[in-house]
């Protein structure tokens, strides 16, 4: 595994540590050994852990695919530690946000000729430039 990898895996699997810190008061291992024993249900636990994070997402500007990440990343932790999970099960019980994609249209040609043309446009864009160069600056 490369150290990139490592990294996205280690930043995307503290929430999971604070989770069970917060919300279940224990540690990952106290909750992986109450799962194994049939004291927890692994998909509510996922389930509860996705609320936690849509909760926390909606508050600090995560998206959906930061969420989606980090539920993997946990069913994942899961999986290493020999607990079963189904990703059948997962898809029905667990409904994770959808990332919305916006369909961006290139402009026609015309109106490329029209802001190239555009001599008071263009020299707004300059000065714009120049504000974000002596912002940059200082």
């Amino acid at each position: 595994m490369s150290t990139s990898t490592s990294e996205s895996y280690r930043f995307r699997l503290y929430p999971f540590i604070t989770f069970a810190a917060k919300v279940h008061k224990k540690s990952v291992d106290e909750l992986v050994n109450e799962i194994k024993k049939g004291k927890l249900d692994v998909y509510a636990l996922l389930g509860i852990y996705a609320a936690y994070l849509h909760k926390e997402a909606t508050t600090n500007g995560k998206g959906a695919s930061s969420l989606k990440k980090r539920v993997n990343v946990a069913k994942k932790l899961l999986l290493f530690h020999d607990v079963e999970v189904s990703e059948n099960k997962l898809k029905t019980k667990l409904k994770l946000p959808r990332s919305i994609h916006s369909h961006k249209e290139p402009i026609d040609k015309q109106d490329r000729v029209m802001v190239i043309e555009n001599p008071e446009r263009r020299q707004r864009r300059h000065e714009r430039d120049y504000n974000l160069s002596v912002s940059l600056r200082s």
